[in-house]
């Protein structure tokens, strides 16, 4: 807590508690206007004594100063970006959510003992809400796809999608509700919730949920157990997948047995991800060192053509379907360096800070990697609700970390 804290501003307790109680509505049931509740937020929170007096008293994690850098250089990528208007404002978008996310973190370092057991509680319960409209949620024929069926009729495809959003962030948010149970009620309310979630979330389901969540559960199952040499090899693993990453497409995809798979009849949601992912690596190859420009990726030549021999499916729709490929993609060199080197001060910040609490250590890298999975074949990186996903898992983490008024929360 910074020292400068008073612990009883109306103002953060007000706008903590409505983000904790409305991001589970609001991401099951309108996931793009997570990206409201924390611009509102944010802005509310500039207005608070406490928040900017924290935020001034000392200087922000190098992590954040790095992220800054990342959104300057997409704003200096609008020079020559295949649409400079977007990533001017992109790049604007960014700067202001760093921010954002670090108004909300330095607010809750000036939340006292008791406004933080009351804020946590509020989140426990949250989580339990949004898991029971999860479980609600699954499958055509769950009630709530039948009840907005009923409200606003579309076919069954787009029934059957209606809740991905909002399923693919509770997989990122559901450690730190598992967290907020172990705090509030202790280890074995933690571990029910934990399991209930598995459960709903490895049923019915599309095959990227279950695959996150065992994925993620099994990382940070390890890192609970073995502590921290699993984090700075699951870590170490990721980073050198993003660092190579074009070069691992490019690989791939000049095997035959790939052009072979690609011709073969599949599952068309993977094969349009395989097909998406060879038009992007094609492209940054013709751009390798400066990228096309931040957002640049709905502006490709060649993006908005048809895949012959389906209807209406383009090679790029709006952006890769794998952040990590699309700051390749977009930024180049200078971006991916400046996006790997944030990333590894963010996880050695989070080392630094959670010390030797490998249960605490265990469900923020589910979270991390719940987040790094679901982001890399589903969602573009730069996509407002998203982003949103991951200051709001931070901001839930925050919360529930153990009250020490001498360090920071992580």
């Amino acid at each position: 807590m910074s020292p400068h804290a008073s612990g009883d501003s109306v103002i953060v307790r007000s706008v903590l508690y409505a983000e904790i109680l409305l991001t589970p509505i609001l991401a099951a049931l309108a996931p793009l206007g997570l990206a409201t509740l924390i611009w509102l937020g944010g802005m509310t929170l500039a207005a608070d004594a406490a928040t900017r007096q924290a935020l001034t008293a000392k200087a922000p994690p190098p992590f954040y100063l790095l992220l800054a850098g990342l959104a300057g250089w997409g704003l200096l990528s609008s020079a020559w970006s295949v649409h400079p208007e977007q990533s001017l404002w992109s790049g604007t978008r960014l700067l202001l959510l760093v921010l954002i996310a670090l108004l909300h973190l330095k607010a809750v370092e000036t939340l006292g003992p008791e406004p933080r057991r009351r804020i946590l509680r509020g989140m426990a319960f949250a989580g339990l809400g949004y898991l029971l409209i999860v479980t609600l949620a699954v499958g055509s024929e769950s009630p709530l796809v039948k009840l907005f069926h009923l409200i606003d009729p579309k076919n069954l495809d787009d029934d059957k999608s209606r809740f991905n959003r909002g399923i693919a962030a509770y997989t990122v948010l559901c450690s730190a509700y598992v967290m907020a149970w172990i705090r509030y009620r202790g280890a074995l309310w933690g571990i029910a919730f934990g399991f209930l979630s598995v459960a709903v979330l490895t049923h019915g389901m599309s095959m990227a949920v279950p695959l996150t969540i065992l994925g993620a559960g099994l990382i940070g199952t390890l890192a609970w157990k073995l502590g921290r040499p699993v984090a700075f090899a699951a870590y170490g693993i990721m980073l050198a997948l993003f660092l190579l990453l074009p070069q691992i497409f490019a690989a791939l995809y000049s095997q035959d047995w790939v052009k072979e798979l690609l011709r073969n009849t599949m599952s068309w949601n993977i094969k349009h991800r395989l097909i998406i992912w060879q038009f992007a690596t094609e492209r940054y190859f013709e751009h390798p060192l400066l990228g096309w420009g931040l957002d640049g990726s709905r502006r490709l030549p060649g993006g908005s053509d048809s895949i012959p021999g389906v209807e209406g499916a383009e090679f790029m729709p709006l952006h890769p379907h794998n952040g990590f490929l699309q700051v390749w993609l977009e930024l180049g060199v200078p971006g991916a360096i400046l996006l790997a080197i944030s990333l590894a001060l963010l996880a050695r910040y989070q080392m630094a800070n959670l010390g030797d609490a490998k249960l605490r250590l265990g469900l923020v890298l589910a979270a991390s990697f719940a987040y790094f999975i679901q982001g890399s074949v589903s969602y573009g990186i730069w996509q407002n609700w998203w982003i949103a996903v991951a200051l709001l898992s931070a901001l839930h983490f925050a919360i529930t970390a153990p009250f020490n008024p001498s360090r920071p929360t992580p």
